[in-house]
Order: C-alpha cells, then structure tokens, then sequence
C-alpha cells in the first residue's frame, strides 16, 4: 500500500514540475511578445487607434476595470475571477 501511495505521490509531483514548466515556456512568450508590442508602441509603429481599440478589448470587459496588480496588468476577468473566489 505504501509503494502504491509513493508511486502516486511521485506522478503527481511529475505532473506539477512539466505544468510549471509548460506554463514558464508560455509565460516568458507572452512576454516576449508584450515587449515587442511595447517597443511597436514607442517607436509609433501602432497607430493610436488600433492601440486604443486592441486595449479596449484586453482590459474593459463588461464594465470591469483593469487592475495593476504586482506582476503587471491583471486583464479584467481575471480580476473577475478572483473577485468571485474571495468573496
């Protein structure tokens, strides 16, 4: 019975270290990707426009708000959800 409850605890642990890792290889491309919009930004190749509109549809939804939060913007359902979990 042991063997069986080490052997479990031991997959789970697996399937938490590839998680992270998967979720770290999609984080730092979603940041390589916000620091090239970034610098599209700053060096005025995104028209006023288009960053008004995309941002827009990032951040406002259903008259939510964005939050910023430690790590940066919190994109609005996101603040949703947690709005939901702590109450």
């Amino acid at each position: 019975m042991a063997t069986v409850l080490r052997e479990s605890q031991a997959d789970k642990e697996e399937f938490v270290r590839t998680s992270m890792l998967c979720l770290q290889q999609q984080q730092m491309l979603l940041r390589s990707k916000l620091d090239r919009v970034c610098e599209d930004r700053l060096s005025d190749a995104i028209p006023d426009e288009l960053w008004t509109a995309k941002s827009a549809q990032m951040y406002w939804r259903k008259g939510a708000k964005p939050e910023f939060g430690s790590s940066g913007w919190i994109r609005a359902e996101n603040a949703e959800r947690r709005e939901a979990f702590e109450a």
